[in-house]
C-alpha cells in the first residue's frame, strides 16, 4: 500500500476540487484519522450509514472529524431508525455531542425498515433537522436501480 499524501490540486483541477468533499464510514478509523492531515481545514466529510452499525459509533466518527477541524456530514437513514423519537434523540446527539450542522438525509438501503420510517421525506417533513438547529441538509434524488431491495424499477 502506497503512502497516503494531501490532495492539493493544482492547474486545471484546482478550480473543479476546490470545495470537494470525501466519505468515510465509521469503523474505518484509519481514514477517520487521516482526514485532518489529508484534507483543507472545514473540508466536508460525509459519513456513510453502514448497515448494522450503530448510532454510537456514527457520532464518535463525527466528533473525531469535528475535533480535527472537519466538517462531518453524517448519512441519517430513515430506515435505520426505529422511530421519530428515536431519529430525534440521534440527531440531538450529532448536534450536541459532535458538532454536526448538516447530514444528509436517506432512506436508506435496509430491506425492512427497524420501524414506521422508509423515507428521507419523513424525517424531512418532521421538522426534526429544523428544531435540532441544523443549518444545511443534503438530500439524495435517485431511482432505485433494477433489482436493489426487491423493487422492480418498471
Amino acid at each position: 500500500m502506497g503512502v497516503m499524501t494531501a490532495i492539493r490540486p493544482v492547474g486545471p483541477l484546482a478550480g473543479l476540487l476546490r470545495d470537494y468533499s470525501t466519505e468515510v464510514t465509521p469503523r474505518d478509523l484509519r481514514s477517520i484519522e487521516a482526514a485532518a492531515d489529508l484534507l483543507p481545514p472545514g473540508a466536508e466529510v460525509f459519513i456513510a450509514a453502514v448497515p448494522g452499525d450503530t448510532t454510537d459509533r456514527m457520532v464518535a466518527a463525527a466528533a473525531r472529524l469535528h475535533g480535527s477541524g472537519l466538517t462531518p456530514v453524517p448519512h441519517v437513514t430513515a430506515r435505520s431508525l426505529a422511530s421519530l423519537d428515536a431519529a430525534d434523540r440521534f440527531v440531538g446527539r450529532l448536534r450536541d455531542e459532535a458538532g454536526v450542522d448538516r447530514v444528509l438525509a436517506l432512506g436508506g438501503d435496509r430491506d425492512t425498515p427497524a420501524g414506521a420510517l422508509h423515507s428521507s421525506q419523513q424525517l424531512i417533513e418532521s421538522g426534526i433537522f429544523r428544531r435540532r438547529g441544523l443549518g444545511k441538509l443534503f438530500i439524495a434524488c435517485s431511482r432505485t436501480p433494477r433489482g436493489m431491495l426487491g423493487w422492480s424499477s418498471g
